[in-house]
């Protein structure tokens, strides 16, 4: 069984939960050609990896976090089989900031923790990219996932 993760931006949770009926994910755009493709990363590090660095960055053990501001499953289809996830706030702006400086992020402490942080940013340009316009245009990312 093999995971596909697919991180993008899209205008509001609502438009992101459309991708879930589009074949293939956000970064192929709608069936029907009204919706043009989204600003997408596809990542090269390992796929179990990545879904430990979700569930690290999402997590609050101290419980203090705003639930608004949490990460949040929007939409799901079947069992499972395909999910859109948004990232929380914290999670896109620690990932932003490895652009400009790899060891003062929060992800890259939870990064880490799957193995060699330099190899990890360095197959996760496109994400780190993806994380810094979410950013900069006051969007969130999310996480298309098919199995």
């Amino acid at each position: 069984m093999s995971i596909l993760l697919v991180y993008f931006t899209a205008p509001d949770d609502s438009a992101a939960a459309e991708v879930i009926n589009w074949l293939g994910g956000p970064d192929v755009g709608s069936q029907d050609g009204s919706v043009d493709p989204y600003p997408s990363a596809l990542t090269e590090f390992d796929e179990s990896a990545q879904l430990t660095w979700i569930a690290t960055m999402e997590a609050d053990p101290t419980g203090t976090v705003p639930e608004a501001e949490l990460g949040k499953t929007i939409a799901l289809k079947g069992q499972g089989e395909i999910v859109v996830h948004r990232l929380s706030q914290a999670a896109r702006d620690a990932l932003a900031l490895l652009d400009s400086d790899p060891e003062a992020s929060e992800a890259a402490w939870a990064l880490s923790e799957l193995g060699d942080l330099d190899e990890v940013v360095e197959d996760a340009p496109a994400l780190i990219r993806l994380a810094v316009e979410a950013q900069r245009q006051g969007r969130s990312l999310y996480c298309w996932l098919s199995i």
